[in-house]
């Protein structure tokens, strides 16, 4: 079991963000299955298996101060040629398993790293 939170076992965490301040650069608007737009904070970009995965919350709840649970997702990412980030469904339910279980454990990692604080 990797102990590094820099090494997720399958490649690199480019960067989990916990910070109170959200980058305007981290911000992305999502259109959700049922047309409804979203504006999200990327949290988290990993490599698996030669592809990125990017870790998506919506802004509002996370800028909530309610303490209510956190919707998340999870997407394919990457740049296109003119360098916008680009977005997309994972169609195998085994690698969003995969990519799940790596993004909870960076999430667990950084909460394990917290509580020492």
């Amino acid at each position: 079991m990797p102990t590094d939170p820099e090494d997720n076992g399958e490649g690199h965490v480019d960067g989990f963000d916990e910070s109170e301040e959200i980058d305007e650069s981290d911000l992305v608007t999502i259109t959700d299955e049922d047309g409804r737009e979203l504006e999200c904070a990327i949290l988290g970009i990993l490599e698996h298996e030669d592809q990125e995965y990017a870790l998506l919350a919506p802004l509002d709840q996370l800028q909530a101060e309610d303490g209510d649970e956190i919707e998340m997702f999870i997407f394919t990412y990457g740049l296109d040629e003119d360098g916008n980030q680009t977005f997309g469904y994972i169609d195998d339910d085994a690698t969003y398993g995969a990519v799940r279980a790596e993004f909870a454990l960076l999430v667990d990692q950084d909460d394990d790293e917290d509580e020492d604080e």
